[in-house]
């Protein structure tokens, strides 16, 4: 069988690891790279070390040629709002070939149109036989772009677990810094809500919380927000600046709990991370992982990325003696099991196989 995926250009370290499981099962597994890079990703892995066929799309003028070579079984199309996935779309279904779009878009991750919606549901219902999705709240979404449940796959946003398991290095931001510490690893823009978090974080200081604050990323807000904490919170806020992949399982290790305040998170992958380094957590609930990853009491608490009192308190209850973080940390591990590399290459297995099959 022949799987060919087809999507961004910058690959990351999740997108080797699930490759590498991949292709124990389907060896001839190719990835198809049509987008130019995103630059606010800035992370990249070298593909010349990538355990399966990696191609690059130079024009959309040569796009039949190449799918025409490549001549999969299955095509999986990472989105549905670029021209060049439509057409590619286009093409496997006039072969008569299973077409799979992968998404972990939500209702929620961004404000959404009804023409605009209607019109995906349209064009989704013919060009898609089935969906690859990231959970229950992708998965409804995909519902309303007319592609059945029966037809529906989940567990798309893994990483590699083992990764961030253990880490021999400590960070330690300054000499002076509280040795517990939040942590949030972020791109610094407005969708991420640091505004508000800065603003729960002063409020829980003024109530005698005794934690520090770690903030990780870089983005087009980072002068203004390193101003607002200048004066206020020089000895207990720490900007690490962008955090690389070998960097990150330190980071992880070093925290006491994780903090994703998104207004606007399709899944959160860095949920995913801090869980296998063995984290609790405190996730906004606009981040779509939320009803699979984050439950409330056992491993963290979900809040509102609007009510900054609210975040403000579930800080002052995690860095508290009501809350036991190492065994809040191990729940993490446990409800992360199912979320590998193996395990999504194994759905990617079943879902082509069954469509192949039709």
């Amino acid at each position: 069988m022949k799987v060919l995926v087809i999507g961004p250009a910058n690959l990351g370290p999740y997108h080797i690891a699930r490759f590498r499981e991949v292709v124990r099962l389907i060896p001839e597994f190719t990835y198809l790279r049509v987008f130019s890079k995103e630059n606010h990703r800035p992370w990249s892995s070298d593909v010349k070390d990538a355990p399966c066929r990696i191609e690059s799309l130079e024009s959309i003028s040569n796009l039949k040629r190449t799918l025409n070579d490549l001549n999969p079984n299955v095509v999986i199309l990472i989105g549905y709002n670029n021209l060049i996935l439509l057409k590619a779309a286009w093409w496997a279904k006039k072969r008569h070939l299973p077409t799979v779009l992968q998404c972990d878009s939500t209702f929620e991750d961004r404000p959404r149109s009804k023409w605009k919606e209607l019109l995906k549901s349209l064009i989704a219902g013919r060009l898609y036989d089935a969906a690859f999705v990231a959970g229950v709240r992708s998965g409804a979404y995909v519902k309303s772009l007319s592609i059945p449940e029966n037809t529906i796959w989940y567990g798309v946003d893994v990483v590699d677990n083992n990764h961030f398991a253990t880490s021999d290095k400590k960070y330690q931001p300054q000499e002076e810094f509280p040795t517990h510490f939040f942590l949030t690893v972020t791109r610094l823009s407005a969708e991420k809500n640091l505004i508000r978090l800065l603003k729960a974080f002063e409020i829980y200081r003024n109530k005698e919380g005794a934690w520090g604050l770690v903030i990780a990323g870089t983005g087009p807000m980072e002068k203004e927000l390193k101003e607002s904490t200048a004066s206020k919170f020089s000895d207990v806020v720490s900007w690490f600046g962008w955090a690389s992949y070998k960097d990150l399982p330190s980071l992880y290790h070093s925290a006491s709990c994780l903090i994703l305040p998104s207004l606007s998170e399709s899944w959160g992958l860095v949920v995913n991370e801090a869980m296998a380094a063995g984290l609790p957590i405190l996730v906004s609930e606009r981040c779509g992982c939320v009803p699979e990853l984050c439950h409330d009491g056992i491993n963290g608490y979900s809040f509102d990325p609007f009510n900054v009192e609210q975040l403000a308190e579930l800080m002052l209850k995690m860095s508290s003696d009501l809350i036991d973080i190492r065994s809040m940390g191990e729940a993490s591990k446990k409800i992360l099991a199912d979320y590998t590399p193996k395990k999504w290459a194994e759905t990617v297995v079943k879902m082509c196989k069954t469509l192949s099959s039709k």
